[in-house]
């Protein structure tokens, strides 16, 4: 068996003054229309920017740091293997021109002392 509930007495809410007020018409008026603009091709768009904006904003902020290092990493890494070419090509130019003037051949020594 199941007991009766009585009924919630309920009070009407007594209507305040800020319904009424003539600013709040306004504020409500205002938000309306920013409503409308949000719910518009245009304001969507206006979402889409400002929420790239931010997230590109927010990930310099934390990668920044990161990315500075890994930059440096990187020319550095270059130097180094632009450097290793150079005095390799290098060794192997003045061995090619040593072995060429042991056999005689006069041409690669001239462009060498040039």
């Amino acid at each position: 068996m199941q007991k009766e509930r009585s009924p919630v007495p309920t009070t009407p809410v007594p209507a305040t003054t800020s319904q009424n007020d003539p600013a709040s018409a306004g504020f409500k008026k205002v938000l309306k229309r920013c409503l409308r603009l949000i719910r518009s091709t245009v304001g969507l768009m206006l979402i889409l920017v400002a929420y790239s904006f931010a997230g590109a904003a927010l990930f310099h902020y934390l990668e920044g740091k990161h990315e500075a290092q890994e930059k440096k990493d990187i020319v550095e890494l270059r130097e180094s293997i632009v450097d290793r070419i150079f005095y390799s090509s290098r060794f192997v130019f003045l061995n090619v021109c040593l072995s060429c003037s042991l056999q005689g051949q006069k041409g690669l020594i001239f462009l060498l002392t040039t």
